[in-house]
């Protein structure tokens, strides 16, 4: 069990820098691809809910497309969100489980101050200031929630919700459970 603890502690500089940016930040967008699947929605989504019941006082919202069948049963539909809203005051934005630009749903992600990626997909193009791609996970919902377990050690909690919308990304992203990338931590 040695492995998961090692697991969770490898990328622990991103973590406290993303944490430090989180609390600075009173504007918090998440982003991720168009044409969303499993992951996609549930990263997205279960990122929005831990940041929502951890930091309350923040306003956060979801950017892109809606997905035909998944949005509005499986998961929430995103925010309609305004140019002006964007424009109003600084926000972070946090792009998940999208390796191009031009498969971020909404190219307003420009307009935040700072930018963090999360992804699975190696990429050369940089559209970020501080990532964390990880090739060798099954899904991007599979990083964040290793990113908000180690967060836990910091006094944060991931809930049931939140957690079902990562393992909901992450039973998608890897066939649930059968495909190759899938590991013991997975």
């Amino acid at each position: 069990m040695d492995f998961l603890k090692e697991e969770t502690n490898k990328n622990k500089e991103q973590y406290l820098e993303i944490l430090r940016l989180i609390k600075k930040y009173d504007r918090i967008v998440v982003f991720r691809h168009i044409m969303p699947d499993f992951d996609a929605l549930g990263c997205q989504f279960g990122f929005e809910t831990w940041l929502k019941e951890n930091f309350p006082e923040k306003e956060i919202r979801t950017a892109g497309d809606n997905h035909v069948s998944f949005s509005g049963t499986i998961f929430p539909k995103v925010n309609k969100i305004t140019d002006n809203y964007l424009s109003s005051a600084p926000f972070l934005a946090i792009i998940c489980d999208v390796g191009d630009k031009k498969r971020i749903a909404d190219p307003r992600f420009q307009k935040a101050d700072y930018i963090i990626k999360i992804d699975h997909h190696p990429t050369d193009e940089r559209v970020y200031d501080l990532a964390i791609t990880e090739p060798d996970k099954s899904s991007c919902s599979e990083i964040i929630a290793n990113m908000f377990l180690y967060f836990e050690t910091k006094g944060l909690t991931l809930s049931a919700k939140a957690a079902k919308y990562l393992y909901i990304g992450m039973v998608g992203d890897n066939g649930r459970f059968l495909f190759g990338s899938t590991t013991p931590f997975t």
